[in-house]
Parts: structure tokens; C-alpha cells; sequence
């Protein structure tokens, strides 16, 4: 389709595909074996009808963590101001490796767009990060708490270390905000 270069035009998107892991066993139900799928991640921008960038994250070494989960999430709306902030990994990581400079939060309006809020700045203090059933779960403060009616965006970085070493396969960006309550 046909850009009309004459307007303004701002997009930019990221697609990717989960971790796909399969276990197969046999009849006899000895050892399972795993097969992980590759994962494909691509960032790309189009402004006003010049080529597009495209950037793709390396493939993932076998064994590398990621962020699973954090809360809030994204797109969550009238987050109490005293909520705790975690993220949880994918695998059990090194705790000397999971402290504040890594682990960056944003703010700005609420529902700002990824990139388009304030500088990223660290947290506080990791309170906790506890080790559990195959994975770790950090506990986040920021100095001050929350602000009410303000939007957040969390950022990793490739710095947290799982229990072998290995770093984060990506850092990670949260790509929409989770928005505080209205004062």
C-alpha cells in the first residue's frame, strides 16, 4: 500500500514469537528430552516513508533466562501506590547479579507510548529475591513509591546472570505502560 509521505507518520512495533518447548517421552516413560524452538524478536520503525530499520535479537544459547513475568504488567489501570513491583525469571538467578542498577523504571503520563516517556532510571533496592520451584522472583522499591496518575514502563538488563553464568537472552522493555490511580 501506498505511503503518503505528505502527512505525518510515526510507527514503530515490535512482533516476536514465545518459547516454545516440547516434551516427548517414551512408552515406557524413561527420561523426557526437551526441544526448545528458536525465538525470533524484530523491532522495526517507519517514519514518514523512510526504509524501515529492522533489528532482530541473536538466537538464544541454550539455557539462557528470561523475564517471565512482572507486576504490574502492562496495561494494568489504577495500580494502588503501595503495590509491590516484581519480576519474576524464567530460571533460578545469581542474587549477587539481581541488585537496583538492574533493573530501571520510566515514568511519565499515563498510557505514554514505548520510548516517549521520562529517562530510565534505577530502583531504589531489590528487597527480596527469592529462589523458587526452577525460578527467581525480584522485589522492587522505588524511592518515594509510586506517584498517583502516573504510567510506568520497566526495563531489565542483560546484566541479571542465572545460576550458570548466562546472561539475560534480551534485555527487557516493557513496550506499554502500567498506570497508577488518579490522585
Amino acid at each position: 500500500m501506498p505511503m503518503n509521505t505528505g502527512q505525518a507518520l510515526s510507527w514503530k512495533g515490535r512482533m516476536g514469537s514465545a518459547l516454545t518447548v516440547l516434551e516427548a517421552t517414551d512408552p515406557g516413560d524413561n527420561a523426557a528430552e526437551l526441544l526448545a524452538v528458536d525465538v525470533l524478536a524484530i523491532e522495526f520503525k517507519v517514519t514518514n516513508g523512510h526504509p524501515s530499520t529492522f533489528a532482530s535479537t541473536p538466537s538464544a544459547v541454550p539455557g539462557q533466562p528470561r523475564v517471565k513475568a512482572t507486576y504490574p504488567n502492562e496495561l494494568n489501570i489504577e495500580i494502588p501506590l503501595n503495590a509491590v513491583i516484581t519480576v519474576e525469571f524464567s530460571q533460578e538467578m545469581d542474587h549477587a547479579t539481581i541488585i537496583a542498577a538492574n533493573f530501571l523504571y520510566s515514568e511519565g503520563q499515563p498510557s505514554f507510548t514505548y520510548g516517549m516517556g521520562g529517562a530510565y532510571t534505577a530502583f531504589t533496592s531489590v528487597i527480596a529475591a527469592e529462589n523458587e520451584g526452577g525460578r527467581t522472583v525480584a522485589t522492587l522499591t522505588k524511592a518515594g513509591g509510586l506517584v498517583a496518575g502516573k504510567g510506568y514502563m520497566l526495563r531489565v538488563l542483560v546484566d541479571c546472570l542465572n545460576m550458570d553464568g548466562l546472561p539475560l537472552v534480551e534485555q527487557f522493555d516493557m513496550i506499554d505502560t502500567f498506570n497508577t490511580i488518579a490522585a
